[in-house]
């Protein structure tokens, strides 16, 4: 009973300050309003920024390994093999080898700059070889057509899948599908149309994966 008597006289005194004090008061709840306010907007923002990214970075293609050859030899008498040093045997042995991985595609990637033109119109655009493991790697989609196929790698089939600037850079406003276009003089088919990728975030902050993919 005294411990219920003195809390209520804890109140009444406490309260009395507060009125007393009204201006410091009502300045010392909005400082915590405001507070309070500003780390809420500060943990959405940066949860909205996490999911901007990591929805770009996806892709990419999150769970996938790039192999490729490190070139840092400096000795003018060492002799080095062409290309990437990983041929066709390596990639059936990475096949067989490694149970973790579930898709497996080359890339080959031409030195030179190539010429990309359909009818009188000219495009510009990193051009890779792959087979048809390569999309599901990297999350790509087709808006129209398809991709490419393993009947396609089998048959050597001069056929190319393409991203929708190149499209309207070559094709304009025209179905790109079964369309011809050339590569240094060589003629391909327009068998896909790749969705958008949003990199717009990393483009913006001047990564250097924010290219037009």
């Amino acid at each position: 009973m005294i411990l219920l008597t003195r809390l209520l006289d804890y109140v009444r005194e406490a309260m009395r300050a507060l009125h007393d004090n009204r201006t410091r008061t009502l300045l010392s709840i909005l400082g915590i309003m405001i507070g309070i306010a500003a780390v809420i907007a500060v943990s959405t923002i940066s949860k909205g920024g996490n999911h901007l990214i990591f929805r770009e970075l996806e892709t990419f293609g999150l769970k996938s390994v790039w192999v490729f050859r490190k070139r840092d030899v400096k000795d003018p008498n060492r002799q080095e093999r062409a290309g990437t040093g990983i041929d066709n045997d390596d990639l059936a042995l990475l096949e067989q080898c490694c149970d973790a991985v579930e898709s497996l595609s080359p890339v080959v990637r031409p030195t030179a700059r190539l010429i990309i033109q359909a009818r009188n119109r000219y495009g510009n655009a990193e051009i890779k070889g792959v087979d048809e493991d390569y999309s599901p790697i990297t999350n790509d989609r087709v808006v129209r057509g398809r991709l490419l196929q393993s009947g396609d790698i089998e048959r050597h089939r001069a056929v190319v899948v393409i991203g929708p600037t190149v499209a309207s850079d070559l094709f304009g406003a025209v179905n790109p599908i079964g369309q011809a276009l050339r590569i240094n003089l060589k003629k391909y088919i327009v068998v896909g149309l790749l969705q958008r990728k949003s990199r717009d975030f990393l483009s913006s902050i001047g990564s250097s994966g924010g290219q037009d993919a």
